[in-house]
């Protein structure tokens, strides 16, 4: 009796083995499948291209304003820690660099907590769109 117990213990456990195999293998099979037939999201998006309306040509002013941007250490690494005086030069720098924004009439822009910008575009045709200075914002000369 002590035999068949053993015997159908252990047949069980090749059971389990073999089961947990087959599965262990229809997961790997369809993972590759998944790896060459994924969906691909460059093919969703488009070039831009310079015909197109919302083009943003890439002159020496827009590359050079994008270079001075990218100098300013605005990046915090710690909750609550960052460094305030770069925030602000930060932020005068962006009402300089882009004057058209901050002088169009249908642009309004306030200071939410000291160091964020935020932008409200209105257009009697069009709705309220806020942008904040957290968000990326685009070198162009708007």
């Amino acid at each position: 009796m002590a035999a068949t117990y053993h015997g159908n213990r252990s047949n069980l456990v090749v059971r389990a083995i073999l089961y947990a195999s087959y599965i262990l293998a229809v997961v790997i099979i369809i993972l590759i499948v998944r790896t060459f037939t994924s969906y691909s999201p460059d093919s969703e998006f488009r070039q831009c291209k310079p015909v197109d309306a919302d083009f943003i040509p890439a002159n020496a002013d827009v590359i050079d304003r994008f270079k001075q941007a990218l100098r300013f250490q605005t990046i915090s690494t710690n909750a609550h820690q960052y460094n305030r005086e770069e925030l602000l030069k930060f932020q005068n720098f962006i009402v300089k660099s882009f004057p058209r924004i901050h002088s169009s009439p249908l642009v309004t822009f306030e200071v939410i907590a000291n160091y964020s910008l935020l932008y409200t575009v209105t257009n009697s045709t069009v709705v309220h769109f806020r942008f904040s200075q957290d968000s990326f914002f685009s070198p162009g000369d708007f």
